[in-house]
């Protein structure tokens, strides 16, 4: 049995429970029945209506999404360029420093839809503007951070506030796109001494938690790929900032699938 007979299966016995509680609801509702009981019997149905329907369909609609990403990891395994048609498709830009600008060096996305260079940050948006427009993407994807730290900004929530006005803007001139903030790409100790940037990794850690947070409260979509970065250390490159071409279709990867949680849409 397929995961779409699997879902249909399971849709149709949701929808089985539901008529059949109500064909019980009115076999208990019956004719001469007193003023108390048939009072009961319409307060069972309300709470039935209320309560229990949008249960079931919040589970159909759960395991929909389950098998719909059982699926997407299937075509991905199958075909690795599948992250990368996708986010094609939707029409996606990622805007960001020198480990943004990698989408496009390993030739993973064009360069159109790449608009980063090496020491950007947030403020290098300004830049961009121009091809943002022309590129009318549906998603954005924002990986600044480590240009920033005490530099540009003085404190995490001074670079937040910053870059939610950056997002305000952006949302301005293209109010259809669903804009991202993706959390900072802590890099690995051994940045310290190649860039003699002592402290440089506890300062991230404690920005990337106090900026996410901020984001978070006032309501803007982020993607936390800390996780990520964590479990696969092994695609630092030797500065241990920057990563190997490998990491890039993990990261595409946990982007599509944030968009895609978040936008699903299920048909009745």
């Amino acid at each position: 049995m397929n995961r779409n007979q699997q879902k249909y299966i399971f849709i149709f016995l949701a929808l089985a429970v539901v008529a059949a509680a109500v064909i019980l609801i009115l076999v208990l509702v019956k004719p001469g029945q007193s003023d108390t009981e048939i009072t009961e019997g319409l307060k069972y149905i309300r709470d039935m209506e209320a309560v229990d329907i949008s249960s079931v369909e919040k589970e159909v609609n759960a395991v929909r999404q389950a098998l719909f990403f059982e699926d997407l990891d299937e075509k991905i395994e199958e075909d690795p360029d599948y992250v990368w048609t996708a986010l094609d498709q939707i029409g996606t830009v990622m805007l960001g420093d020198s480990r943004t600008v990698p989408y496009a060096t390993y030739g993973f996305m064009d360069e159109s839809r790449v608009l980063a260079d090496g020491g950007e940050s947030i403020r290098s948006m300004e830049d961009h503007f121009d091809e943002l427009w022309a590129a009318n993407p549906s998603l954005i994807v924002l990986a600044y951070g480590l240009n920033d730290i005490g530099w540009l900004y003085q404190t995490p929530a001074e670079y937040a506030e910053a870059e939610m006005e950056y997002v305000d803007y952006i949302q301005e001139h293209l109010p259809d796109a669903r804009i991202y903030i993706q959390s900072i790409l802590i890099p690995r100790e051994r940045v310290e001494e190649v860039y003699d940037m002592p402290g440089l990794v506890q300062n991230a850690i404690t920005w990337n938690a106090e900026e996410m947070q901020i984001f978070q409260e006032r309501g803007y979509n982020t993607i936390d790929v800390s996780d990520l970065v964590e479990e696969n250390e092994d695609l630092f490159g030797e500065d241990g900032a920057h990563f190997y071409a490998p990491f890039y279709p993990l990261l595409a990867e946990r982007i599509l699938k944030q968009y895609l949680k978040d936008t699903m849409v299920f048909d009745d």
